[in-house]
């Protein structure tokens, strides 16, 4: 420690407090989030904002529909360990009762445990949070912590659903809330 008229035996305190505010400002420039950019997706329209560097996979294996866009983070650690991803498809529209089942059964299928249902009101987007567990390919049980939205757009009822390890799900979560919640459909919301 630097202190005040010790004499010369110890090295000038200006070295110390360089180093502690050089530390403090790089400790602050980590903690910072990095710029969102907007993703303008080619063939189906619609928008997200996305952290730099992310990665675009259409039709990936095991996707929940024909038409389904994987985005993934650029680290593989985030991918494979963390098992981060946003998976965005449409349909055609369902009406009433139609409507009424898929929003219920979000959430529902197999092992899935709801944790959180965010309705708003008789209109959409619709979210629900939940956590389901499955068997991986290697044969590991993994559970997952999954943030599902819907929302309805010109005759299309658009799903988005964003996941991440549920061990990992609370360093993931903020951005995967501001990415998902960013979306827009085409031609707006």
């Amino acid at each position: 420690m630097c202190k005040p008229g010790t004499g010369t035996a110890r090295p000038p305190c200006r070295w110390h407090h360089a180093g502690l505010g050089s530390l403090l400002a790089l400790l602050l420039g980590l903690s910072q989030p990095a710029q969102a950019a907007r993703y303008l997706d080619p063939s189906l329209r619609f928008t997200l904002e996305l952290p730099p560097g992310w990665q675009v996979r259409r039709h990936p294996p095991g996707a929940p529909a024909e038409n389904a866009v994987r985005l993934r983070p650029p680290r593989r650690t985030d991918r494979d360990r963390g098992l981060v991803r946003i998976d965005v498809w449409s349909r055609p529209a369902l009406s009433g009762a139609g409507l009424q089942r898929y929003l219920a059964g979000i959430g529902r299928e197999g092992d899935a445990m709801r944790v959180r249902r965010k309705p708003t009101g008789p209109g959409l987007p619709y979210w629900v949070e939940y956590r389901i567990g499955a068997y991986a390919s290697d044969g590991q049980w993994q559970v997952e912590r999954r943030l599902e939205g819907v929302y309805l757009s010109q005759r299309q009822l658009w799903t988005l659903r964003c996941v991440a390890a549920e061990s990992e799900f609370r360093r993931y979560r903020r951005m995967l809330e501001s990415a998902c919640l960013s979306f827009a459909p085409p031609g707006g919301r």
